[in-house]
């Protein structure tokens, strides 16, 4: 009996639909994190410093619908090679609007082991 791998699961969706992994990041340490109106403000520590890096917010798994809803959310970190080793700290805001799960309420935000309460109008 031959089986073949699919590219689909059993509910039809693209695996790639599916696929929650955390895309490819340098080392990132964070040292706080906050919610200050529509943006997540975090406080983060890498090692750099001959190089411009780049850092984006991302989902990292589906939002669970929950009372209140629940959004899992992740720094993917781009260093663009950098060699160097200072200790840079930066603080990174990045917008919330687009994790919102109604028009109007609360959504918590699961980031870096934290529970954060995202209310919004």
């Amino acid at each position: 009996m031959l089986f073949m791998a699919a590219c689909q699961d059993q509910r039809g969706l693209p695996n790639a639909a599916l696929d929650w992994s955390k895309p490819p990041s340098a080392p990132l340490e964070v040292m706080q994190a906050a919610i200050k109106g529509d943006s997540l403000v975090v406080k983060v520590a890498y090692s750099g410093g001959c190089a411009e890096h780049a850092f984006d917010l991302f989902a990292a798994g589906p939002q669970v619908r929950s009372l209140p809803p629940k959004q899992p959310l992740m720094i993917a970190h781009e260093a663009h090679g950098d060699a160097c080793r200072a200790r840079i700290e930066e603080t990174l805001a990045f917008d919330l609007r687009p994790h919102r799960m109604s028009p109007k309420g609360l959504t918590v935000i699961l980031f870096n082991d934290t529970t954060l309460m995202y209310r919004y109008e």
